[in-house]
C-alpha cells in the first residue's frame, strides 16, 4: 500500500494508502476489509466447488451437491415442479388441484409429522426451537412465526397467492373460493398471534389436560426424533394460554379441506428458493405483499444466490467446512496467543489510567478480567467429531435434485436443532457467523468476537513476521475492546447488564479530557470538501480508534521482550516498528467518494479515513519518535490529545 514519494512525517495516510489507491479505479472503493472480504468470497466458492469426496462427512457432500444443483439451472426449471407436485402428492394432496381430495382422511398432527419427516416446512401453526440463554437446553414451542400481511397490501398478497398457485395447477378461475377461504384463515391466525402472551412452562401431560387440541406428546416426540424422547412429565415452554385458546376456537370453525389448503400453500411458499425463475419472479413481481423480500434478488449473481442459499439453509455445515478448510488449529493458537497479549495491555492501561478514580478503576479492572473471547468461530465447532454427527448416519445423499437436496439439508439441521446433548454455550447461539470479515465488541455479552474470516489475508498470517500481525488484527483488537470501558460502555456492567460504572468525578474528566480530541476531529480539514466532522458525535469513535492502537503498540513492544526483536521485512528500509505503524494505519484505508461524503459525515456520523490515521497517529508520542518526525511536523504535533 505504501507510497515512498510521501513524507511519512507530513501526510501518513498517504504515505500508507497512496499506492493502494493508484491501482484502482476512481469508481471501486476500497479498503482493506473489502479486500479481505473478496478473499474469503473466493475462498467460500473454491469451497462449494470442490468435488466431492465420497470419504468426507455427509453433510459436506450434501452441501456441496446443494451448491451445485442451485447452479444447475437447466435442470432445476425443467424438474422442481414436477417434484414438488409429487412429494404434495404423497403428503396427501393439495385440495386445490384435487376435486376428489377426502377430507375424511385428513389429521392435522400425521400432515405437520409428515411434513418434518420429508424435511419441509411443518411450523405453520406453532414454532419448533430450543431455549437460548439457560444452563440446560429446554424444548421450546412457540406461536409460529408468519411473515406479516399489511392491510393496504393484501390484495397484492392475493395476487401472488393466485398466481403461484397456477404454477402448480391450480385452476383458479374455479378455486377462487378456496384461495380467498386460505387467505382469510392466514390473516385470521395472524390476529391470533400478535395479540398472544408470553410463553408458559409446564409439563407435557398438563398442557394435553387443558389443550387437547392433539396427541401433544406424538406430536412433540416425532418432531424431535431421532433425539431422545421426552416424557409427560418433561418441562418445556409451550404456546401462551390465549394462543391455544384462540387457535382451538379458529381450527374448530375451520373446513379441514381449508386447512389442508393452508398447511400446503405455507410449505409452497417456503419452497420457492428452490423452484424454477418463475416462482421467485412473482415474489419480485409483489414486493408490497412481504416485509423481507429484497428487491435486488433479481440483480444478484447465480453463484452469489447459491452461496448464500448453502450459508442460509444449515449453516453449521457451511461454517464447519469453512474453518476446517481455512482455519487450521495453529492459526487459532496464534490469535489466542496475540489476543492474550492485547488483553494484558489493556489491564494495564486501565490499572494506569488518570482517567478513572480508584471507585471506577475496581469496577472497569473486573468487567475487563471477565471479558469472554471467541476466537474463529463457536467453541462447539471446534468439537472432536462434529462433522461426522451433522447428518444421521443412514441418509441416502445420492441424488442431484435440488428439491429434494434442500430437503435432506432441512430435515437435518431439525434433527441437529433437536438435540438436546449438544453441549450449547449460551454465548453461541448469538453468533453464527464464521465468515464475517470484521471482529467486533459485544457490550451486551461483554464478549469479543474475532470471526475466522477476519483472520484471512492481509489482517492475519501466523508465519509472517508479528509486528505486522500486532499492527493490523492488533490495532482491531485495541479499538474493539476498549469500547467496553470508554463512556458508552461504561452503561454496562461485567456481565452485559445495564448499569452505571462511572462516578461522577470519571465522567467530569472524561468530559474534560476529551474536549482536545472534540476540536482537533472539528477542525480538520478533508481534502476536496468543505465538509467538518463534528468531533462531539464521533468521539466515542476518536477515542477507541487512538486507544486501540496505543494498546496494539504496546502489546508489540510486550512480545518483542518475551520472544526477542525481529528482522526486518528483505527489501523494504522500514524498522520493525515503523511496519507495526504502516500495517496499523493500513486497517483505516478506505475510499469514500465525494458523491457519499455528506450522508458519511453529516447523516452517519463517521470519523473519515485520513482523520482516524492522523487522530490515531499523532496523539500518540511513539509515532513521532520511531519515524524520526521533528516536533511540531504535521505527524508529530507539540501538543497531543490523552484521554486514557
Amino acid at each position: 500500500f505504501i507510497d515512498p514519494s510521501i513524507d511519512p512525517c507530513r501526510d501518513f495516510y498517504k504515505f500508507t494508502c497512496g499506492s493502494l489507491f493508484k491501482k484502482t479505479f476512481d469508481t471501486k472503493l476500497v479498503s482493506l476489509e473489502a479486500l479481505v472480504g473478496k478473499e474469503v468470497e473466493d475462498q467460500t466458492k473454491k469451497m462449494l466447488q470442490k468435488s466431492v469426496d465420497p470419504n468426507e462427512p455427509k453433510a459436506f457432500q450434501a452441501l456441496k451437491k446443494f451448491f451445485r444443483a442451485c447452479m444447475d439451472e437447466v435442470t432445476i426449471e425443467r424438474d422442481a415442479t414436477q417434484t414438488l407436485k409429487d412429494v404434495l402428492g404423497n403428503l396427501g394432496g393439495l385440495p386445490l388441484l384435487e376435486s376428489k381430495w377426502d377430507e375424511r382422511k385428513f389429521n392435522l398432527e400425521n400432515l405437520m409429522i409428515k411434513l418434518r419427516e420429508y424435511g419441509y416446512e411443518y411450523m405453520q401453526l406453532f414454532y419448533f426451537g430450543t431455549t437460548v440463554g439457560e444452563d440446560d437446553k429446554t424444548l421450546l414451542i412457540g406461536e409460529p412465526i408468519i411473515k406479516n400481511v399489511e392491510p393496504d397490501y393484501v390484495d397484492s398478497y392475493y395476487e401472488f397467492l393466485r398466481k403461484v398457485s397456477e404454477l402448480v395447477g391450480v385452476k383458479t378461475s374455479t378455486a377462487e373460493p378456496e384461495l380467498k377461504d386460505l387467505l382469510n384463515f392466514k390473516l385470521e391466525l395472524l390476529q391470533i398471534v400478535e395479540k398472544s402472551g408470553p410463553f408458559q412452562k409446564t409439563t407435557i401431560r398438563n398442557i394435553q389436560k387443558e389443550f387437547p387440541l392433539l396427541n401433544w406428546s406424538r406430536l412433540i416426540n416425532k418432531i424431535i426424533h431421532p433425539n431422545k424422547e421426552q416424557s409427560d412429565d418433561q418441562e418445556m415452554y409451550f404456546p401462551s394460554v390465549e394462543y391455544l385458546k384462540e387457535l382451538g376456537v379458529l381450527l374448530k370453525n375451520t373446513a379441514n379441506r381449508t386447512l389442508a389448503n393452508y398447511i400446503m400453500w405455507q410449505t409452497i411458499e417456503s419452497a420457492i428458493p428452490y423452484l424454477p425463475h418463475e416462482f421467485s419472479h412473482l415474489k419480485e413481481k409483489y414486493p408490497r405483499a412481504f416485509y423481507d423480500t429484497n428487491h435486488d434478488a433479481s440483480t444478484k449473481t447465480r453463484l452469489s444466490y447459491c452461496k448464500n442459499e448453502a450459508k442460509r439453509i444449515f449453516p453449521p455445515v457451511f461454517e464447519l467446512m469453512y474453518i476446517t478448510e481455512y482455519f487450521p488449529r495453529e492459526r487459532r493458537q496464534s490469535i489466542k496467543d496475540l489476543v492474550s497479549i492485547i488483553h494484558m495491555e489493556l489491564m494495564n492501561l486501565l490499572n494506569e489510567t488518570e482517567l478513572y478514580d480508584e471507585s471506577t478503576r475496581k469496577i472497569m479492572l473486573e468487567k475487563a478480567k471477565a471479558i469472554t473471547y471467541h476466537f474463529g468461530a463457536p467453541e462447539r465447532l471446534f468439537e472432536d467429531g462434529l462433522a461426522s454427527r451433522l447428518f444421521t448416519k443412514d441418509e441416502n445423499v445420492e441424488t442431484n435434485n435440488f428439491l429434494t437436496l434442500a430437503s435432506i439439508l432441512l430435515r437435518q439441521r431439525a434433527n441437529f436443532r433437536y438435540n438436546l446433548q449438544n453441549g450449547v454455550n449460551r454465548y453461541d447461539n448469538y453468533y453464527e457467523e464464521t465468515t464475517l470479515v470484521h471482529s467486533f465488541y459485544e457490550p451486551y455479552r461483554n464478549a469479543f468476537v474475532i470471526p475466522a474470516a477476519s483472520l484471512q489475508g492481509l489482517y492475519f498470517n501466523e508465519n509472517r513476521p508479528q509486528y505486522l500481525n500486532f499492527g493490523t488484527i492488533g490495532t482491531i483488537a485495541g479499538i474493539e475492546l476498549i469500547r467496553g470501558f470508554t463512556e458508552s460502555g461504561s452503561k454496562f456492567d461485567k456481565d452485559g447488564n445495564r448499569a452505571e460504572t462511572w462516578t461522577k468525578n470519571t465522567d467530569q474528566v472524561f468530559s474534560k479530557k476529551t474536549d482536545c480530541l472534540v476540536r482537533e476531529a472539528s477542525f480538520f480539514e478533508i481534502e476536496d470538501s468543505i465538509l467538518r466532522m463534528d468531533g462531539r458525535l464521533i468521539l466515542e469513535k476518536t477515542t477507541c480508534d487512538y486507544t486501540g492502537v496505543e494498546i496494539a503498540y504496546r502489546a508489540y513492544n510486550t512480545w518483542v521482550k518475551i520472544y526477542g526483536k525481529e528482522a526486518q521485512l528483505p527489501g523494504l528500509n522500514y524498522s520493525p516498528r515503523q511496519l507495526f505503524w504502516i500495517s496499523s494505519a493500513s486497517t483505516f484505508c478506505d475510499t469514500i467518494s465525494l458523491d457519499n461524503l455528506k450522508q458519511f459525515i453529516v447523516e452517519d456520523h463517521q470519523v473519515h479515513p485520513t482523520f482516524r490515521v492522523f487522530g490515531s497517529m499523532t496523539n500518540n508520542e511513539h509515532f513521532g519518535k520511531d519515524f524520526n518526525c521533528t516536533i511540531e511536523s504535521p505527524m508529530n504535533p507539540a501538543i497531543k490529545c490523552k484521554v486514557f
